[in-house]
């Protein structure tokens, strides 16, 4: 592989790098706006809210030019962690993502302080 090949990959990975830093910033954006919103809000979440989140391992995949979020293979490594609410009928609706896996959890942990 020749050196402007190399430089050329490395200039794409820190492209990608930097489009997943403005999305997570975006993210936390949105999150902290929503979270004002709820906290002035008066009223309590309703008895039919949701009380559980769960975290999961998640890999972007390309097929026929769709991107498709799974989960990962047993031997892949997540790409990345999405929060997911657990409906009463037991279905995992998606509310987040991170690229770190703590991130998500305490994410998780404080949605479900706030419905507990």
């Amino acid at each position: 592989m020749e050196w402007e090949e190399i430089a050329e990959l490395r200039r794409q990975e820190i492209a990608r790098l930097h489009r997943c830093c403005r999305e997570y910033d975006r993210e936390a954006s949105l999150l902290r706006e929503k979270l004002t919103a709820f906290e002035s809000q008066e009223t309590q979440p309703s008895e039919d809210a949701p009380k559980h989140f769960s975290v999961k391992g998640c890999v972007e995949r390309i097929v026929d030019g769709e991107c498709w979020i799974e989960r990962p293979a047993h031997d892949e490594e997540a790409e990345f962690w999405g929060v997911y609410i657990v409906g009463p009928d037991g279905l995992d609706s998606h509310i987040a993502d991170f690229n770190d896996k703590s991130d998500a959890e305490f994410f998780a942990r404080c949605k479900e302080s706030v419905y507990a």
